[in-house]
Formats: structure tokens, sequence, C-alpha cells
């Protein structure tokens, strides 16, 4: 038996911004009454709000560079050339700094204004960047085509359910040259999982509203304003990445912040053999 009527398109999405207006019990529930395309669309009307926009085309903002995790990946990466494939292009930041780099960038977002204010900054810098309005979920990538897939900040943790992500991986390996790699952030807080008697309770919530039956121990809705799923130990992480048919090529977790990162290869050599060159 539920206890919410269904009656108007968006239900579920309503249901949820008003939790997330409740109190503080109510709050964390929110993330059970959202279905994963409810989740999606939740964080893009968040993105597409002008003020967002304006917050990451930012001038200074594009211009600062990598951050400290950022730059810690980018040292590990065994690619330092090629086509890169840039998840979450946002305003530039990240693709103008690869672009400066030598990697020839293709930069993926769903706001054309942040693709569009991606493109004038790197005329401004004088660098070429392909920028691409689109879906994530539903890119059509040439097989065999890059060196480099890079996603921005812990982007990989918003897709919601882990067949959804390992799906996503799946489909990123396809496009991938043999030599190439993925590198991966993730949110990563073993504090956000909640004990049995919470999850007890927000599974009943999900049951009662018949809301967000796809929940896994980890979702959250990160500030309010986005889905994450912050993965609970290195176990986790690692499983859902050899379920994806990816290779661990060096896994970090980060001492001051909740988020980690990987980089990813493509598993074409017998378990327990190293590809040459890369131990």
């Amino acid at each position: 038996m539920r206890i919410f009527p269904q009656s108007f398109p968006g239900f579920h999405l309503f249901l949820g911004r008003l939790f997330l207006r409740a109190g503080r019990f109510l709050r964390p529930l929110a993330i059970m009454v959202m279905r994963p395309e409810d989740l999606i669309r939740f964080a893009r009307e968040t993105y597409q709000d002008p003020a967002v926009i304006a917050a990451w085309g930012n001038q200074e903002m594009v211009d600062s560079g990598l951050k400290i995790d950022e730059q810690e990946l980018f040292d590990e990466l065994y690619q330092k050339k090629g086509r890169l494939l840039l998840l979450g292009l946002g305003g530039g930041r990240e693709a103008l700094f690869f672009a400066r780099q030598g990697y020839k960038v293709t930069g993926v977002d769903y706001i054309p204004e942040l693709v569009k204010i991606a493109d004038q900054h790197a005329r401004r810098q004088g660098v070429t960047l392909e920028g691409i309005t689109a879906d994530i979920n539903n890119l059509a990538l040439q097989p065999l085509h890059y060196d480099v897939v890079w996603f921005t900040r812990p982007l990989y943790s918003t897709f919601p359910t882990r067949k959804r992500r390992i799906k996503l991986l799946q489909h990123l390996a396809e496009a991938m040259q043999p030599s190439g790699c993925i590198a991966c952030q993730f949110h990563f807080d073993p504090g956000a999982h909640p004990g049995k008697s919470k999850l007890r309770l927000r599974r009943l919530v999900a049951a009662l509203t018949l809301g967000n039956f796809s929940y896994e121990p980890g979702d959250m809705l990160w500030g309010g304003i986005e889905f994450s799923h912050a993965f609970g130990s290195e176990q986790e992480v690692a499983s859902e990445f050899a379920e994806a048919k990816l290779e661990i090529h060096k896994l970090h977790f980060s001492a001051y912040s909740p988020r980690g990162w990987a980089i990813l290869r493509k598993q074409i050599y017998p378990a327990g053999h190293s590809r040459p060159g890369m131990g």
C-alpha cells in the first residue's frame, strides 16, 4: 500500500524537493523518493541555473588550472599525448590545461552555454578545443579512438546505480585505444554509509512512496544539489571496475578530502600478467 499519490508527472522529483526543504530528519530521506531518472533531472536543473553557469565559466576559475588532487592524478598518467576525452567540460578549466600540454581535447557537457564559454576561453588562450553538447549516458563514440578519458572531479559518482556506471565504463573502454587509459575520480567516504536501522528506514520510505528501489548504501544528495554515490571501501571500488572489465593501474584515496581516483586500462593481458613496461 502506498501513502503518496502519483497523479502528475515529476511526482517523485517534487517529493524529493519537499523532503529537502523539510527538517533535518527528513532531508536525508530525499534520496529514497527520487528514482534514478529523477536524480539525473534534479542535477541538471541545478547546473542549468544561470548563477551556476557563471561560476563555472568565470575566467579566474578557468585559468586556475588543475586542483592539487587532479595534478596528482595527471602526474600518474602513462599517456602524456594523444586524443583526450574530457567528461564534464564545464567552462574549460581542465580542458585548457590539457590542450596546453599538447593533447587533442574533446570536451563533453550537457549545458550548451558552458560549451560555448569553454570555446571562448580556448580562443582567448590560443589553444584548440572541440566542445560537444551531449548527454554523457548516450555518447556516440568512435571505437578505438581516444588515448585518455578523463572524468572531471568526482563526476563518476554522480551517475545513479552501479549498473549505469559499469555500462558507461564499458562504452568508454570501447572508444579507447588498446594502450589507452581512463582517469576516474570518485566520491569515497566510508562514513557516509548508513547503519542497519537507518538503512531499514530508507528502504521503508522507498517502498511507501514507490520511490528509489535502486538505492545503494552510500547514495546521497550531495550538498542538496546533485546525486553522488560515496564508495565505502576499496573492495567496492575495485569490484565495480572489475565488473566493467577494466584493470586498475593506480588507485589512490585522498588523505584530505572524501575523494579518490583510479587510472584504469583495458583487460587485454591474462590475469596475473603485467602489460609490458607498465609493471
